[in-house]
Order: C-alpha cells, then sequence, then structure tokens
C-alpha cells in the first residue's frame, strides 16, 4: 500500500509512503514547490507537483484539511488560500487519474493522534522515530516533508483496514 501526504502552505510538503506487512518507510518527498509570481507574491508550482506526482505510484492522498489562523493577516489568508486551493485542485485531479481518493485530515485530528503539537521539531523527530534515520529530518525547512509522511502515516494506522485493503 502506498499513501501520498500532503502539508499544503508554501512551506509545506508531499510525501509518499509505502506500507508492507505493516512496516512503514518513507519512499520520496519534496518541498512545496513554489514561484516567485512577483517580487512579494509566490503560487505553488503546479507543474512541479504534477511531474513529482507521475514519478509515485500510490493508493491514497491524504491532504491535509486547513483553514486560516487567528491574528492572521488578510494578505497572508489570501495567499495560503490560494496555495491550498491550487494543491486541492491538483490532489483531486491526481487521484482521479490514479483512481482513487483524497482523504482530508484536520491537524487537531491528526497530529493529537500521533502525539503531535505545533512543534515542527517534534514533527521531524517523529519522522525520524517513524521512518527509520534520514538526512532529510535533518533540515528544518524539511518539516512541511515530514508532516506530510506523519500525516500519511496517521491514516494507515487510523483508518487503512477499513478503506483502502
Amino acid at each position: 500500500m502506498n499513501i501520498i501526504g500532503i502539508d499544503p502552505g508554501l512551506s509545506g510538503g508531499l510525501a509518499h509512503i509505502d506500507i508492507s506487512n505493516g512496516k512503514l518507510t518513507y519512499i520520496d518527498g519534496i518541498r512545496m514547490p513554489v514561484l516567485q509570481i512577483s517580487t512579494k507574491a509566490k503560487a505553488v508550482n503546479a507543474v512541479a507537483i504534477v511531474e513529482w506526482f507521475n514519478k509515485q505510484h500510490f493508493d491514497a492522498i491524504v491532504l491535509e484539511r486547513v483553514a486560516s489562523m487567528p491574528g492572521q493577516g488578510v494578505a497572508s489568508t489570501f495567499a495560503f488560500g490560494r496555495a491550498m486551493g491550487g494543491v486541492e485542485a491538483l490532489a483531486q485531479t491526481m487521484a482521479h487519474e490514479h483512481d482513487c481518493r483524497v482523504i482530508y485530515a484536520s491537524p487537531a485530528v491528526w497530529k493529537k493522534a500521533m502525539g503531535l503539537s505545533s512543534n515542527k521539531q517534534a514533527s521531524m523527530d517523529m519522522a525520524a522515530v517513524t521512518f527509520g534515520h534520514n538526512p532529510l529530518w535533518q533540515v528544518k525547512a524539511n518539516d512541511g516533508i515530514a508532516e506530510a509522511a506523519l500525516m500519511a502515516a496517521w491514516h494507515y494506522r487510523q483508518h487503512a483496514h477499513s478503506v483502502l485493503d
């Protein structure tokens, strides 16, 4: 069984994990590819995301169901919404092309079940424990990949037997 996890923010990431005989293995991942569309604005790089997806074999996609945060400014909320919408559309398209589905996971649910908080270092540490040593888990900027992989692991642990088997 292969699951893609997606942390949809501009500093998020995508991760592919494999589960064989109950063993979780990190296969591949990337930081969210972005384009600088003006001096102040960025957007998800849809072409790079599709190219990455097309190199993967997967049975499900788990997308973090996110919302704006209290106190977040209008411009950052709009940018975050654009990124989420773009990634969500790509996930739905890839799921359709690969005859699988997108499962939405709220951070409050999957992080609580995994014993995580908003602490990004804790996510990096848990990725190292869950998937084994990998230099990837030593680079702070890869926290989105770690969270995407952990979200996929959460889905397997909570739902895979009833949904995917």
